[in-house]
């Protein structure tokens, strides 16, 4: 199987078309919800902003990276029988502790920071099912394509992207839909009142495959709606942040003119968010100060690897991104590469500093090394 059909495959669990990411012009899906767009941005002070849980990291790193799996090396002791199966995402609670999202296997599994895997979440079969303790949390807790995670340092929230959720698995175990409808694809926001005690499973979602958390906020990289979305983790209202359900593009300005085009993973360093976006072959950045987009790596339509400056650098599949607030760290899923990109300098010089993998998809930080998962190898290569 050559790589580009491998490629193919993985796209398909984001939702997003092989062969996409040219063009800059907009298109106009058939029907479209209409967005609720957030209001204020006085929510998200400067002050109030802290790195969390896969962001945290503390410097950059080279470029020398090693081959982690269950079943050829010690680094990881696979004491209970779980397994790297199509790994297609990482995070870290900042306690030592990664989680890695599974999307062949349909489940989460825990590496300790003595480097013990074990099942987390998820029956290991597709399927939508909650759990309501961490006894019964690997047997019966369900999940179907699951593609991305992140951490607040307590809780983990996943997006369950065949199934259409966000969901939430609590330090106890507890595991339920943070926001969407099971089984059904929309680009709704929540309209009901705070009081409407079905807040919850009124917004609906399209192939979310990207979340990350800050200042109290999940935010989701709806694929498929071509927008990002933002989940107010105290009450589950569901509001637009940036992007319009059912159009695509590659418009940077105003959030609520901005246009994506298939969204695919986002990150946050507190004070903004960071987008890869897939169709565009760019990266976008969102401020929260604001809500102004700009485009800080790639150039929409164009494909390939040029290192460079923005408006030079170039990708070809924009995928995997997290950040140390100095840095992201992109990895370019079809060329085998993970990218950096510069965020202090003010002009977003791109650079390689890994090539030669076979399919990595996520990326994330722990302070010492940055994480990706190896699709196809069902691996995790560490660069440090």
């Amino acid at each position: 199987m050559g790589r580009l059909t491998i490629t193919v495959c993985i796209i398909v669990c984001m939702a997003v078309a092989a062969g996409c990411g040219g063009g800059s012009s907009s298109t106009t899906a058939a029907s479209k919800a209409k967005p609720v767009y957030s209001t204020s941005f006085t929510l998200f002070s400067t002050a109030s902003m802290s790195l969390l849980g896969g962001n945290v990291q503390k410097g950059p790193f080279a470029s020398k990276h090693q081959n982690f799996s269950t079943v050829t090396t010690p680094a990881f002791r696979n004491v209970s029988g779980a397994a790297f199966s199509g790994p297609i995402a990482v995070t870290t609670d900042g306690a030592g502790n990664q989680y890695v999202v599974n999307y062949v296997s349909h489940n989460i599994v825990r590496i300790a920071a003595d480097g013990v895997v074990t099942k987390y979440a998820g029956t290991g079969y597709a399927g939508f099912a909650n759990s309501t303790s961490a006894i019964a949390r690997p047997q019966t807790a369900a999940f179907n394509y699951p593609t991305a995670i992140a951490s607040d340092g307590s809780n983990l929230y996943v997006a369950d992207t065949g199934n259409q959720v966000i969901r939430k698995i609590e330090a106890s175990g507890r595991t339920t839909v943070l926001a969407g409808i099971a089984g059904t694809a929309g680009g709704d926001d929540t309209y009901t009142s705070l009081s409407d005690t079905s807040l919850n499973v009124v917004a609906s979602f399209s192939q979310p495959s990207g979340v990350t958390v800050s200042a109290g906020f999940v935010f989701v990289a709806d694929t498929l709606n071509h927008t990002i979305r933002m989940i107010d983790t105290a009450d589950g209202k569901v509001t637009t942040l940036a992007g319009y359900p059912g159009e695509s593009g590659s418009v940077d300005g105003d959030r609520k003119t901005a246009r994506f085009n298939q969204p695919a993973r986002i990150t946050s360093d507190g004070h903004n968010l960071y987008v890869t976006d897939f169709g565009n072959r760019t990266v976008r950045r969102i401020s929260l100060a604001t809500g102004k987009v700009d485009t800080i790596a790639g150039v929409a339509g164009q494909a390939g690897t040029t290192d460079g400056t923005r408006g030079v650098s170039l990708f070809y599949q924009p995928n995997g991104i997290a950040t140390d607030g100095v840095n992201l760290y992109v990895t370019d899923t079809f060329m085998g590469m993970v990218r950096r990109i510069e965020l202090t300098t003010g002009t977003f010089v791109t650079s390689t500093i890994s090539n030669g993998l076979n399919t990595p998809i996520g990326v994330s930080t722990n302070g010492s090394g940055l994480f990706i998962t190896n699709r196809t190898t069902n691996s995790i290569v560490r660069i440090k």
